[in-house]
């Protein structure tokens, strides 16, 4: 294909996805997540950097203003150990530069430091790894689209997953996730809110409630999925065979446009994966007759049927959604690659004189009120905020509009249940940082029986782990 021959001109590595099944330890989990994107790829870098840097001679030093006394006592072992030197704040670290002489040295830093002192600490620590959730790194570090040596979560949670893979990876013991989860009760910060969602989901699980994509959807732990349709669309491309890439800063933006290649942030996507997708979904669109309308999840289903057929070895979310009969519906569906391909196959039909296709999404909306009163209990698991999530939470708001202008008689439904994970703050105003406190004010949460947790982080870490430990707790 085209796209292999673009691409290894340029050398690119292709990303893997994270497939928790082959994964039983948190080492390998994180191994697992460099090769994949955003926060998830930082972690797992930094992880092998670390191990590296553990085995040399000149151990790194720890640098860390302000810690918790958990975080001290896990500390405390790693020097036992031998892996690191210190801890220092950052003040008593130049200051030991000043007297010892400024020679090379590595070292971790966790969390804030001083900022009066912060060029001075970047003199002195010629190479860092930076651990924080404000993304302080060294000026000029962090570039569009690259970010080594930087891991953007509370050290509250990186602490004990670094101390994890060091554990495994120098030969003293392998680590579950749920023995992770055991070591993280713990710790406070981003690390609490951890354990929290992991047992908020853990009981939407015992109480039959919904969790999210394909492991979830192949263990029946999910009954109706809303999404992006970017998400629908990058996923169908991996179905299908197709590959993205991690992103090398030594290749611009001009000659990854010159190339056919689009950037999302820190992985690639080849044009002509677009052009295979399109190929694939002609053949799914010349099935619908266009005498009637259409659901965006009746399209994805015969995607997933395509997939089944076409592609039995891989593993996707369409596929695993229509194998166990899960809804996967997109409310802003024209917003997607697979809107824009129904888009211009709409235009071949016009040309030909064929009944166009018209999707209705009113009709996924009227599937997900059905499931919910099917049953008296309901949960909601969201990643990020956007129209997906606001779609859903909707439901109370429109049964009670329905009810109250004697459109329908549905029973009242509220979320009983509820995990999300979004790094967005309160302060902005946008639905990523909306509460499930706030959604209460709406009676779209059940704030008085309900079991409710929100993690402000990046999902693409928090995620994997949170999925293993239900996985392997239920």
């Amino acid at each position: 294909m085209k796209t292999k021959s673009r691409s290894s001109k340029l050398k690119l590595e292709p990303l893997i996805p994270l497939d928790l099944k082959k994964c039983r330890t948190v080492s390998e989990i994180v191994g697992g997540m460099s090769h994949c994107a955003f926060g998830a790829r930082m972690l797992g870098e930094v992880c092998a950097m670390l191990f590296d840097w553990t085995n040399r001679n000149g151990k790194p030093y720890v640098i860390r203003d302000h810690l918790d006394l958990a975080n001290e006592k896990l500390l405390g072992v790693m020097y036992q150990h031998g892996w690191f030197q210190g801890p220092y704040t950052s003040l008593e670290f130049i200051d030991h530069c000043r007297r010892a002489g400024f020679k090379e040295r590595k070292a971790l830093v966790l969390g804030n430091y001083h900022e009066g002192t912060a060029d001075e600490l970047y003199r002195c620590a010629n190479e860092a790894i930076f651990v924080n959730q404000h993304g302080f790194a060294r000026p000029g570090q962090i570039q569009d689209g690259f970010f080594p040596n930087a891991v953007f979560i509370d050290p509250n949670l990186a602490l004990p997953i670094f101390f994890a893979v060091l554990k495994e990876r120098k030969g003293f013991g392998k680590v579950s996730v749920p023995e992770l989860f055991l070591r993280l009760k713990q710790h406070a910060g981003l690390a609490h809110d951890l354990v929290a969602g992991g047992e908020t989901l853990l009981a939407m699980y015992r109480a039959k409630m919904q969790l999210l994509i394909c492991d979830m959807i192949d263990n029946c732990l999910v009954d109706h999925i809303s999404s992006t349709g970017a998400l629908m669309a990058h996923g169908l491309i991996e179905g299908i065979g197709d590959r993205h890439y991690k992103h090398n800063p030594e290749n611009d933006d001009k000659l990854l446009a010159a190339r056919g290649i689009n950037r999302v942030t820190d992985s690639l996507e080849p044009e002509t994966n677009f052009d295979h997708l399109d190929d694939v979904m002609d053949g799914v669109l010349d099935g619908f007759t266009g005498t009637r309308d259409i659901a965006p999840s009746e399209i994805h289903a015969r995607i997933g049927q395509y997939l089944r057929e076409h592609h039995p070895t891989c593993r996707g979310v369409l596929r695993s959604a229509y194998d166990k009969r899960v809804p996967v519906c997109v409310p802003a569906f024209v917003d997607s690659e697979i809107g824009n391909d129904v888009c211009v196959h709409n235009m071949h039909r016009k040309k030909r004189g064929d009944k166009l296709l018209v999707v209705n999404p009113e009709l996924d909306t009227h599937t997900l009120v059905n499931l919910a009163v099917s049953g008296q209990r309901i949960g909601i698991f969201s990643i990020g905020g956007g129209v997906p999530r606001n779609n859903t939470q909707n439901l109370a708001p429109l049964i009670e509009i329905a009810r109250n202008r004697n459109a329908a008689k549905w029973p009242m439904r509220k979320f009983r249940y509820g995990c999300r994970i979004d790094p967005a703050p309160l302060w902005y105003g946008n639905l990523g940082g909306a509460t499930y406190n706030e959604g209460g004010s709406w009676r779209k949460m059940d704030l008085e029986h309900g079991m409710f947790a929100e993690l402000r982080t990046d999902a693409t870490i928090a995620w994997p782990f949170l999925l293993k430990y239900v996985l392997e707790t239920f």
